[in-house]
């Protein structure tokens, strides 16, 4: 199943610049994003536990803030796969939100996912599809510049046929000044790393070092 691992899909070289660049085109006065599924909105909280705030690093960052973060940002992830299966291709407006929530390398192995997802289809999805859920199981180190940990990714939200839920890895590092300047990611992070087990081994720390 192509969709096992990051159930989107990215975009190859050419591609990716096209779709980055193109972006600016829809931005400012005038702009109008391709026809989508309406998103939801999120529900306020009605928990007595105060919600974490995600726009800023704490002191201590423990399992409850980084789950906080990851939802936030499966959210504007979960925002970008509707766009895109809704669309039948990556538009700009998908493509800026994935930049808001994907440094670097990662980025361009997400755009690269979604390249190789495209020309196969988008029966797998539901209509529309929800969000991917991680739960944070193993803090591996955990400081302002860079933190890594382990989680349980479930897509059964995504796709028809959802794969077991997975032991995946992620790091997240600062968000770059003018990565996300129409506001979508309103956490103090991106992913700059994702990853699952290989043959039984897991990845080293990306932040150790």
């Amino acid at each position: 199943m192509k969709y096992v691992r990051r159930v989107r899909v990215r975009l190859g070289a050419v591609v990716v610049v096209a779709a980055l660049v193109s972006t600016a085109c829809w931005g400012g006065a005038g702009r109008t994003d391709p026809p989508g599924p309406t998103v939801p909105t999120e529900a306020p909280a009605t928990s007595t536990t105060a919600v974490p705030d995600v726009a800023t690093v704490p002191a201590v960052i423990d399992e409850a803030y980084l789950n906080e973060v990851l939802r936030v940002l499966n959210r504007v992830d979960g925002d970008a796969t509707r766009l895109i299966v809704a669309n039948r291709e990556l538009v700009p407006p998908a493509a800026a939100r994935l930049r808001s929530i994907y440094l670097g390398e990662e980025l361009n192995n997400q755009l690269r996912l979604w390249n190789e997802q495209i020309p196969d289809g988008f029966d797998e999805f539901l209509s529309p599809p929800g969000d991917r859920n991680m739960r944070v199981i193993e803090i591996s180190s955990a400081g302002p510049a860079c933190t890594f940990f382990v989680v349980e990714t479930d897509f059964s939200a995504v796709v028809k046929r959802p794969p077991p839920p997975s032991k995946d890895f992620v790091a997240l590092r600062p968000k770059d000044p003018g990565q996300d300047v129409d506001g979508y990611n309103r956490t103090a992070w991106a992913i700059a790393f994702e990853a699952v087990s290989v043959d039984g081994k897991d990845p080293a720390d990306p932040c150790a070092g």
